[in-house]
């Protein structure tokens, strides 16, 4: 799934759908999260695949918006959840105003760096930080199939570019929900939709998901856009997966 969740909302930081009631006699709104849940796992390329594949390395191009400007950035971004995450961003790729961010999650330790120099992480920030690491999980569907620690129901129907969707709702204790939006005929996750802090208050950021592909084992996203209070935030493109039988646990430790 994608990552781009992680690459804005680190450098930034220096509508939803309509709700409905379930239809009639098909059962209570946790149940039927269930069923769209299965649904969407089997059209990414089924359960057994979902799972064996939890460790990848991704990579990234596109535009993000940064002081109201338009910057070009290129991401990198490395998971073996929930053991280790690492996420670098490049602002300006090759240019004198190059500027790279190295995000690292070791076994629930986060550190920051920037062009090399280590950086003092505030509680906020390691707040924000887990909230990413939360997303990322929910986002590969598994975590949410069979794994303690997540809740969800059905939360109604919508729209996200004119197509019909369910929307369902995740909690996890201690972290804010989150709404994942299911394409009623494909059965993709076409959308996410969670609050950011910003400058300590809560703003709506949507992260919107198109043209799925089958790239090694299952069907993913090469087109991402992500929004922030209705406004263009990033615009990216998969630029190339794999998905490593190990990674070193060096690449989690240090830039």
């Amino acid at each position: 799934m994608s990552v781009v969740v992680a690459c804005s909302f680190w450098i930034i930081n220096l509508a939803s759908g309509q709700n409905s009631t379930p239809p009639a006699g098909e059962g209570d709104p946790i149940a039927k999260a269930k069923a769209v849940l299965a649904r969407a796992i089997e059209a990414h390329g089924g359960i057994e695949t979902l799972a064996r594949n939890r460790m990848d390395r991704v990579r990234l191009k596109g535009m993000m918006v940064v002081q109201d400007r338009e910057v070009p950035f290129e991401a990198e971004t490395v998971m073996n959840l929930p053991e280790g995450f690492r996420n670098q961003v490049t602002l300006m790729a090759g240019t004198q105003g190059q500027t790279v961010l190295v995000q690292l999650m070791h076994k629930g330790k986060a550190s920051l760096f920037f062009n090399g120099m280590a950086q003092p992480m505030p509680q906020s920030q390691l707040d924000e930080f887990r909230e990413t690491m939360l997303i990322q999980q929910a986002m590969r569907l598994v975590s949410l199939a069979g794994e303690s620690g997540f809740s969800l129901e059905w939360a109604g129907q919508g729209l996200v570019n004119d197509r019909l969707v369910d929307w369902l709702l995740v909690r996890a204790e201690g972290r804010r929900p989150l709404r994942m939006s299911f394409d009623r005929e494909t059965g993709y996750l076409v959308r996410t939709s969670h609050t950011v802090l910003v400058g300590g208050k809560p703003v709506l950021q949507e992260e919107t998901y198109g043209d799925f592909r089958k790239l090694g084992a299952y069907k993913r996203p090469v087109k991402m856009i992500t929004t922030r209070d209705g406004k263009l935030l990033v615009e990216a493109q998969l630029v190339d997966v794999r998905y490593p039988d190990r990674i070193s646990e060096a690449e989690f430790l240090s830039p």
